[in-house]
């Protein structure tokens, strides 16, 4: 699948395989903060700048971000809660 190939690519397997590891919603303020780092994503210029920018996020908010990332109803889900 091409979005697990992105995925890998941009925060390595161990990440991109961990982040299914989650199974509770965020924090209303770790929903939000997770929000506005993948809006800031989207303004990073190409898959370098991004794999850069993905590492130095702390660990725990890559994997939020990776879950995010990869799962339309977990993110619709942490939307909903932050609101």
């Amino acid at each position: 699948m091409a979005l697990e190939r992105e995925l890998k690519a941009l925060f390595g397997p161990v990440v991109a395989s961990e982040c299914w590891g989650i199974t509770t919603t965020p924090e209303v303020g770790q929903v939000r903060r997770i929000g506005q780092i993948a809006a800031s994503l989207r303004t990073v210029d190409g898959p370098e700048g991004q794999r850069v920018f993905i590492q130095t996020l702390p660990l725990p908010e890559q994997l939020l971000l990776c879950r995010w990332l990869a799962d339309r109803d977990y993110a619709s889900n942490c939307i909903s809660k932050g609101k």
